[in-house]
């Protein structure tokens, strides 16, 4: 997360990529401390302790390189333990594997702050009062990320909080873009989780008339982070709430043209067993 890959960019590999713009459907998450029904709280200043618990993250934008500029997109998870200790684990669209560093957080009361890492770079953080919601961008207008920004939100106060399979199940509804072979792909649909490490997945594409269905596995890895693996050949890492009331997933294997593809799901029902995947 907010850093740019060790690995040597070539702009000619990326050139088929698209910024991904995931908006976020639903939250399921703790609510702010004190909050009312709708799940704003009456905090008004910010302190460091408010930054404690699991957040899901995206970060998207363009990426400096020696030869430009090229799209990025980064999924995952934020660990923060309310004494400005950060951990993250993400995958982003240039590496296309999980990776983890720790972080340090500093905010003043009027909710302004920074993540700074063991480099001394720095990312700019404007945090909700209570410590509900992130928002961030690179410090510094000569940094390659400076095109860069992302936001993460609250899914649990817990920060030992572990997934297994039975947390994903019941019906998800999702939308996803990307780009393959220098063409942009906008997908929306439906995948159905048991529970038990298989999966359903039927879908439409922009553009075209006909759903398309395949079915996979599903396991998760470490913590939160799980890898589904379809019968097509795709591979995805997803970043799950604990809860499995939604996940930040992105494409890191299976590509028929060089591009990346990401996603956000949310569940829309707890049945296992529906039409919604039926022909």
């Amino acid at each position: 997360m907010f850093r740019l890959p060790r690995s040597t960019v070539s702009l000619l590999a990326l050139t088929a990529l698209a910024t991904g713009l995931l908006a976020g459907c639903g939250d399921d998450g703790d609510p702010t401390p004190g909050a009312a029904a709708d799940g704003v709280g009456n905090a008004s200043s910010c302190a460091v302790a408010d930054l404690t618990g699991s957040y899901l993250y995206e970060i998207h934008g363009d990426l400096q390189v020696a030869e430009g500029f090229v799209p990025y997109l980064e999924v995952g998870l934020l660990v923060a333990d309310g004494e400005g200790g950060v951990t993250r684990t993400g995958t982003n669209s240039v590496d296309l594997t999980e990776a983890s560093e720790d972080v340090t957080f500093t905010v003043a009361e009027n909710c302004v702050g920074e993540f700074t890492f063991a480099d001394g770079s720095a990312y700019r953080v404007s945090m909700s009062p209570g410590g509900q919601e992130l928002t961030f961008f690179a410090a510094g207008s000569d940094s390659a990320q400076a095109y860069l920004d992302g936001s993460a939100d609250r899914v649990t106060s817990d920060t030992a909080a572990a997934c297994d399979d039975e947390v994903l199940s019941g019906t998800y509804q999702y939308r996803a873009r990307g780009v393959f072979g220098g063409q942009p792909h906008v997908e929306h649909g439906f995948e159905v989780y048991d529970g038990t490490g298989a999966v359903e997945n039927v879908y439409l594409v922009a553009g075209q008339d006909e759903r398309t269905s395949q079915t996979g596995t599903f396991s998760f890895q470490d913590g939160c982070h799980a890898v589904v693996e379809y019968d097509s050949g795709q591979t995805l890492d997803q970043y799950v709430a604990p809860d499995g009331s939604e996940f930040y997933w992105i494409q890191t294997a299976g590509f028929d043209a060089p591009g990346f593809f990401g996603g956000h799901e949310h569940r829309v029902s707890t049945a296992v067993d529906t039409a919604l995947t039926a022909d």
